[in-house]
């Protein structure tokens, strides 16, 4: 083989190792974003770490006998995981009775105002980076629904798409939010069975609000 040739041959072998190694240390260092729960409270984390043992060191969550952690710690971090860190559940007791089926409400396609769609999932989580993230019991109502108060919420404004009733000890009157399911939204209402870790969405329609039914959400803090 003539030398140029050779010569070659060899910048272009070292071109490739040198790529390869780059991208290696690229790979080793890439940051993704999860959702780690620490009894109850949910927080949305930009990570470097590789597995799921790597994580709770990074945040300084310390697993006892009683405080388990729901996927292996030698799982690998994923973009979009969830980790679970929970008390050790009680020991089953005496079997409880079945809640009554709950009743759906079909919703007509004309009503388009305040209903729900794809938007009001939480979508690419790293959004949300360093913010704070409840999970709650969420129902729905609408401006027929609001007892003496009529369509009018604590604050004044008017019951609509968009006001969320609260308990202002857990989330202030006024604080922005964003509801999986439902979109962002403003504490702008309470409510005398709202208490502890409940909110009640508006809906401009009593009908959609009692087909919303009720369910478990994550609630980000936007402010």
């Amino acid at each position: 083989m003539p030398f140029t040739n050779y010569m070659r041959s060899s910048i272009a072998t070292l071109a490739a190792l040198t790529s390869f190694v780059a991208y290696a240390q690229t790979s080793a260092t890439k940051t993704q974003t999860v959702i780690l729960v620490v009894k109850g409270e949910s927080h949305v984390l930009r990570t470097t770490a590789t597995t799921v043992c790597e994580l709770l060191e990074e945040q300084h969550v310390v697993l006892t006998e009683q405080l388990l952690s729901s996927v292996p710690l030698t799982s690998q971090i994923t973009e979009g995981m969830q980790v679970l860190i929970e008390p050790k559940a009680a020991p089953a007791s005496a079997p409880t009775k079945k809640p009554a089926p709950m009743k759906v409400v079909a919703i007509k396609s004309g009503a388009a105002r305040g209903t729900l769609s794809s938007r009001g999932t939480l979508g690419n989580l790293s959004r949300f980076e360093g913010k704070r993230v409840l999970t709650l019991s969420a129902t729905g109502y609408g401006p027929g629904e609001n007892g003496r108060w009529g369509d009018r919420t604590a604050l004044g404004t008017r019951v609509r798409f968009g006001v969320v009733a609260v308990d202002p000890r857990v989330i202030k009157l006024g604080t922005r939010l964003y509801v999986e399911g439902y979109g962002e939204c403003v504490a702008e209402d309470t409510g005398g069975a709202i208490k502890g870790m409940r909110i009640d969405l508006a809906f401009n329609s009593d009908s959609v609000a009692n087909a919303y039914g009720r369910k478990r959400v994550r609630v980000v803090i936007l402010d």
